[in-house]
């Protein structure tokens, strides 16, 4: 590697042991696993060796850890190391502020440019990090793009150099960080319908990065021309053309003369080959036909893996499957007439698709909410086509899609009418304040669980700014309303078709539960009191945001790959070991509900909320308003270490924006879910049960049985041992003891490490022979004997 990256290893703040002359092994806490204070450090960084390995889970690299710990590998990070700046450029967001910085190092004559990216960091030493770690890059000159009237010929160069230079003569100009085919999808929606002109520089890789880029703001609908400066020189740019005395007058007219860019046509196939039925005449014709009459009524949009059709006049998104019920309607419909049985309807479907990933604009496909962090303003579908934008000064009624937000319809989705004169608290009164809680089994009291299941629903309303969702679940006995809660839920936010799922434990009830959580926005099983074996894992991977691959057809290996971004609730009469697993309990919020002493008829409470829902909705609307007027830079963290950091975040801005006393409780719960949390994962747990059995007995000591037997707290021992005495604990007391072997004993005491910490204080080292564990009741001072 062309730099040493060991200096900035061991300066590292994770390093958690050093070597006593600094020569030697450095130890460091792990970032591929969980490995933090409390444990021991399992990195091994080893300077002179040239070895980082982590021997508890063999990760390891020095590229590796240098990505994991958002260090460069690129030989020009040293600024510290002498070299000279020679000229800096900020890149701004919208309302101005600095993201980061691109510096150009000043070079001998002759040698290549040198450039690197940073962002601030106070941090750091000299108030800079030198990578774009959680940076989402955009376009220069950014705020004055979206000050500029719409009319304004946007003028998009290669480099800051060239930008700036046009900018002083007047023009507005833009240009993309990083240099030429770095050109990002999510740069066209800033470009969307302007005027474009494109100046490229004169080298191959400039006549590329130009068709790319006007290639894609084609397809958002921007008129683009590419300015031919007819001067071949090889790297001649813009900034060279005004050094040679030429004007922006020349400019302006080399523009006018220049014919708007054509994108290339799409590869219309194979010539005839002689296979047997091949005739691309039969069907080519009428699905360009049908294609160009869509274009008319619409346009084509692509969204990471998935194309869309925008039907304009009903201001919706159809999904472009073939299978899809809404593109059958549309293809079927007045005017097209090709239905599912007709031989042109593949092929059609098929030309469908290549126009939208070809020619289509990129955006991105919502579903629900859509929180713009630029603007600081929500969007609500309201369905049938209209949003509601909610901003902390206004809420207006929008055509879908006319601020560049799409939405496309939910399963079960029914529209609702925006009311301003909607009653205040009417959805708090309706539905959460009516839920039976109970404190019994529970951390939170009645009002605070109340107050939480609150914030939750209006969370929902910043789904798009938290990439890790939370699990719900409703735990109590039958006739305790926590099915009725749930569906109440949906149903106000989707509409009333909503309800909740049986789940299916088999196989094929995997399979389901991933259709739900990549079509679905919120989703609900009802009374899951069994133990299912996939499960866990599964609730674990939509909770953290994953994009799952699944074969289309076993005959086939065919991999279908699917963005999951989905909102479980869950019911139980009595939560399973398997939804207690910690890494699913640090996910979800736990709502303990009991028996109601006077059961509301399930029948009145859904009439209520289908003829109240746009009601209902409105009332959610004004309270994500109210929301919005607390800043959200001024929002903290009871707790920054949670797993829902990103669900406490929105929590807490929710309820310092709905009054002073919702803020308060809201941040006196969000600093005790986590404890919530570890108890649940805890409670019911035979190894929790026979740890306290264990911590409380006398033991006899085994180099004199002569002394005082003495207590197991605070007695230093290997996990094989331990593994033998509660094997022998469980077998006298009747408890099941799970662990097979001393190493699965050891495993699954490091993962619910944090949870039985809710029961015990721990201390778990290692000696010479063999990992050691130390356990005392929480009133007890930690005081291990030596």
């Amino acid at each position: 590697m062309a730099q040493d990256l060991f200096p900035q290893f061991i300066a590292h703040p994770d390093i958690a042991q050093r070597p006593r002359n600094g020569k030697g092994e450095f130890l460091a806490w792990c970032p591929w696993h969980e490995d933090r204070p409390g444990g021991n450090p399992n990195l091994h960084i080893n300077p002179e060796k040239r070895i980082v390995k982590c021997f508890a889970c063999n990760n390891g690299g020095i590229k590796a850890l240098a990505e994991a710990w958002g260090l460069s590998t690129k030989p020009a990070l040293a600024l510290e190391q002498g070299r000279a700046i020679d000229k800096t450029y900020d890149y701004r967001s919208a309302e101005g502020a600095q993201l980061f910085q691109v510096v150009r190092f000043l070079v001998p004559p002759g040698a290549d440019k040198q450039i690197r990216q940073r962002r601030p960091d106070p941090g750091e030493a000299d108030g800079w990090a030198w990578n774009l770690k959680g940076v989402q890059t955009v376009l220069y000159h950014l705020p004055e793009l979206r000050s500029a009237e719409p009319e304004q010929v946007v003028w998009i160069v290669e480099g800051e150099k060239d930008a700036d230079r046009l900018a002083e003569q007047g023009l507005l100009a833009t240009t993309n960080p990083m240099g030429a085919n770095k050109w990002q999808k999510r740069y066209n929606q800033e470009l969307r319908g302007r005027q474009v002109a494109v100046i490229p520089d004169n080298d191959e890789p400039g006549h590329r990065h130009v068709q790319t880029v006007a290639t894609q703001l084609s397809g958002a609908r921007a008129t683009v021309r590419i300015i031919d400066l007819g001067v071949d020189k090889k790297g001649y740019d813009v900034s060279d053309w005004l050094n040679d005395a030429h004007t922006v007058q020349e400019l302006q007219e080399l523009l006018a003369q220049t014919p708007p860019f054509e994108p290339p046509e799409e590869d219309e196939g194979p010539e005839d080959e002689g296979r047997k039925g091949w005739d691309p005449g039969k069907w080519l014709d009428p699905a360009r036909a049908l294609t160009e009459e869509l274009r008319g009524q619409g346009y084509f949009v692509h969204a990471g893996d998935d194309a869309y059709f925008f039907d304009r006049e009903q201001r919706r998104l159809v999904f472009l499957d073939k299978d899809e019920r809404d593109l059958r309607i549309l293809l079927g419909g007045p005017g097209y007439q090709v239905n599912r049985q007709d031989p042109l309807y593949p092929y059609l479907v098929e030309h469908l698709l290549l126009e939208a990933y070809t020619k289509g604009e990129t955006a991105e496909v919502r579903k629900f909410s859509c929180y713009d962090e630029a603007t600081d303003t929500v969007f609500l579908d309201m369905g049938a086509g209209r949003v509601l934008r909610i901003s902390a000064d206004a809420i207006d009624v929008r055509d879908n899609g006319q601020d560049g937000v799409l939405f496309i319809p939910m399963p079960g989705q029914e529209s609702w009418e925006y009311n301003p004169g909607a009653a205040n608290r009417l959805l708090f009164n309706t539905l959460v304040n009516a839920a039976n809680f109970t404190q019994e089994g529970s951390e939170l009291s009645v009002a605070e669980q109340r107050t939480l299941f609150f914030l939750w629903m209006l969370s929902l309303a910043w789904d798009s700014y938290m990439p890790t969702k939370v699990l719900v679940m409703a735990i109590g006995p039958g006739e305790s309303g926590k099915t009725s809660l749930i569906r109440g839920a949906g149903r106000i936010l989707i509409g009333n078709d909503f309800d909740v799922d049986a789940l299916n434990q088999s196989e094929k009830g995997e399979d389901a539960f991933w259709v739900n959580s990549q079509h679905a926005f919120f989703t609900a099983y009802d009374n899951v009191d069994q133990n299912v074996r996939w499960l866990p894992d599964a609730l674990a991977q939509v909770a953290t945001g994953v994009r799952i691959s699944r074969r289309q057809l076993h005959t086939t290996s065919t991999l279908a790959r699917a963005k999951v971004s989905c909102n479980v609730a869950l019911t139980s009469r009595q939560a399973t070991k398997a939804l207690r697993r910690e890494d699913v309990a640090g996910r979800t919020l736990i709502f303990h509900m009991t028996t109601l002493a006077e059961k509301r008829a399930e029948f009145d409470l859904q009439g209520e909320i289908r003829t109240q829902r746009s009601d209902l909705m409105s009332d959610y609307a004004k309270m994500v308003q109210r929301a919005l007027t607390f800043p959200i830079d001024q929002v903290k963290i009871a707790d920054p270490g949670m797993r829902m950091a990103d669900f406490a975040r929105v929590a807490t801005r929710i309820g310092h924006g709905l009054s002073a006393e919702v803020g308060v409780i809201t941040q006196s719960l969000m600093s005790k879910l986590s404890r919530a949390q570890r108890r649940f994962a805890t409670e019911a747990d035979e190894l929790t049960e026979l740890l306290g059995i264990w911590v409380s007995r006398k033991e006899p000591r085994q180099d004199n049985s002569m002394y005082e037997p003495e207590s197991n707290a605070g007695r230093v021992v290997a996990t094989q041992a331990l593994f033998a005495e509660l094997s022998a604990l469980a077998k006298e007391s009747g408890i099941k003891f799970t662990p097979e072997t001393s190493s699965s004993l050891g495993i699954r005491l490091r993962n619910m490490q944090s949870a039985l910490e809710q029961e015990f204080n721990i201390k778990r080292g290692k000696n010479m022979r063999a990992k050691t564990w130390t356990f005392w009741p929480l009133d007890e001072d930690p005081e291990p004997e030596e």
